[in-house]
C-alpha cells in the first residue's frame, strides 16, 4: 500500500497561544497607527514639516487640504449615524469561548477585568485616532 499523506489539524496544544500572538501583532499596529495620526495633528513648531498633512509647497492632495472647519459637536442625527458602526466596533462576544479557553484558570472575575482592559484600550484609541484625525482634516461638508 501506498503511503498518503493526509491534512490533519494541528493539536489544539500548539495552536492555544495563536489568538495570543495575533492579537499582539494587531494591537501594535492599531498603536502604531495611533501614533502617526496623534503626530499629524500636532501643530508644526512640535514635529516640524515632516508631518505635515497638507503641506504649502504644492504636493499636497487637493482633495483632502486644506483641511475643512472643526466643529466638535453635531447634531443628534450624526450621532445616531454613526452608533451601528460604534456599537459593531466593541462587539467583542464572538472570541469569548477563545478567551476563555486561553487564560490562564479563567473565572468570571478575570473575564470581567479582561472585557474592561480590552474595551477601554479600544475606547482610547478610537478617540485618540476619531479625535486627532478630525483636527487634522476637519469636516469637508
Amino acid at each position: 500500500m501506498q503511503n498518503r499523506k493526509e491534512f490533519t489539524s494541528p493539536p489544539s496544544s500548539q495552536t492555544r497561544h495563536a489568538l495570543r500572538l495575533t492579537s499582539l501583532i494587531a494591537v501594535a499596529i492599531l498603536i502604531a497607527i495611533t501614533l502617526l495620526v496623534v503626530l499629524y495633528a500636532l501643530p508644526e513648531d512640535m514635529v516640524g514639516d515632516t508631518f505635515d498633512a497638507c503641506p504649502t509647497d504644492g504636493s499636497a492632495n487637493e482633495q483632502s487640504c486644506p483641511p475643512g472647519e472643526a466643529s466638535y459637536f453635531t447634531t443628534m442625527s450624526g450621532v445616531l449615524d454613526a452608533l451601528p458602526a460604534l456599537a459593531m466596533a466593541y462587539a467583542c462576544q464572538i472570541s469569548t469561548p477563545t478567551l476563555w479557553n486561553e487564560m490562564y484558570q479563567p473565572t468570571r472575575g478575570r473575564m470581567l477585568l479582561l472585557y474592561l482592559y480590552a474595551l477601554g484600550g479600544a475606547m482610547t484609541l478610537y478617540l485618540l485616532v476619531g479625535g486627532f484625525g478630525y483636527s487634522t482634516f476637519g469636516s469637508r461638508a
